[in-house]
């Protein structure tokens, strides 16, 4: 979540993805969109300019990003964590 929150605090839009497991963040200043993206159990983040991507996670069952406000709600459960990993972002001000 450090590293998300870091990535984020300088963006310009934060978007969530209608199956809610992927967001897509874009820095205005720097006119690079980036992904934080769910598949086979690890969630990378991706950098559109680089071209490639950094894993966050591994061994995640489900992960799900919420945008209220400005806010932005993270939940994980890992596949062998009997708890779920809660998070809030607060999202910077965008006006």
């Amino acid at each position: 979540m450090t590293i998300l929150s870091k990535n984020i605090e300088e963006s310009t839009t934060v978007q969530v993805d209608s199956d809610a497991q992927n967001i897509v963040y874009f820095h205005q200043n720097k006119g690079e969109e980036n992904r934080i993206i769910f598949r086979d159990h690890i969630v990378y983040s991706t950098f559109e300019k680089a071209g490639g991507h950094v894993v966050l996670l591994t061994n995640v069952k489900t992960i799900n990003f919420k945008v209220e406000e400005d806010k932005l709600y993270v939940q994980i459960q890992f596949l062998r964590a009997e708890q779920n990993r809660e998070a809030i972002i607060i999202l910077p001000n965008t006006s």
